[in-house]
């Protein structure tokens, strides 16, 4: 997974260079500490009370599923450049880039 691209934007969602939602649907929640049960905040970084997950839905409102090869279907927000998502128990960081 190091060094692939992932791309969200207002018209597609792209891992690796390669299309894998159109017209894309985020829907977003905050989640405060208390109901993430997966790593505490300190773990993850995160210095706020809360923060955003946003969850990506098709143009047919499904919940996307990635191919197993891929991730972010879901992800944090940890702040303006950096998002966090996971895999099969594993957090990785998406930093934007420049």
């Amino acid at each position: 997974m190091i060094g692939k691209h992932i791309i969200y934007s207002l018209t597609y969602v792209s891992y690796d260079n390669q299309v894998q939602v159109e017209k894309p649907i985020y829907k977003v929640k905050t989640i405060s500490e208390k109901e993430y049960d997966r790593r505490s905040f300190k773990e993850l970084g995160i210095i706020e009370q809360t923060f955003q997950e946003v969850v990506v839905f098709d143009q047919t409102n499904k919940y996307w599923l990635p191919e197993k090869r891929t991730l972010g279907a879901a992800f944090i927000v940890k702040d303006r450049d950096t998002l966090i998502v996971g895999k099969n128990a594993i957090d990785f960081v998406l930093i934007r880039a420049k």
